[in-house]
């Protein structure tokens, strides 16, 4: 069977990576959810330098990744390829959203809706305090996740 491929945009933090002793990303345990639900996940940066080739199924990006995530979907869309589901945390800059997309916000962010997009107010009554470098690591959050990417999940998508 075919593994539906997903592409993971990092926004700054990405860059982490690259210090002395490498952080783990923000996105580092959405990408380990995935994979463990049976996704073939791939990890750039807001830059997508290492996988402008790819043709995901699903693209979710965090900050400056999830502004890249909407116009990489825009692209593909304009080369005819298919409407991939986008999925952002807090996108920035909020681009006018091409296909299907869900973008999760915090609270610093809720005055840059991505347009066209599901709008969901990421502010949980038992974690009121949810910012934006923590968005793609809360549980609750990521456990919606999985279940909007599970319908997109094998050969055959709804």
């Amino acid at each position: 069977m075919k593994l539906t491929t997903i592409l993971v945009l990092n926004g700054l933090l990405q860059y982490q990576t690259m210090l002395p002793v490498p952080m783990p990303t923000p996105t580092m345990l959405l990408i380990n959810d995935l994979r463990a639900a049976g996704f073939r996940v791939i990890e750039d940066t807001h830059l997508v330098w290492s996988h402008s080739d790819e043709e995901p199924v699903i693209i979710i990006g965090h900050s400056r990744g999830g502004g890249a995530a909407l116009r990489y979907a825009e692209r593909m869309k304009k080369e005819a390829k298919f409407n991939p589901l986008v999925i952002t945390f807090d996108a920035v800059p909020p681009y006018k959203c091409p296909t299907k997309c869900v973008n999760f916000q915090s609270k610093e962010y809720k005055l840059l809706p991505v347009p066209g997009a599901q709008n969901i107010d990421a502010d949980l009554p038992f974690l009121p305090l949810v910012s934006h470098s923590y968005l793609p690591l809360s549980p609750h959050v990521r456990a919606r996740v999985i279940n909007i990417t599970k319908p997109y999940k094998g050969d055959k998508y709804d």
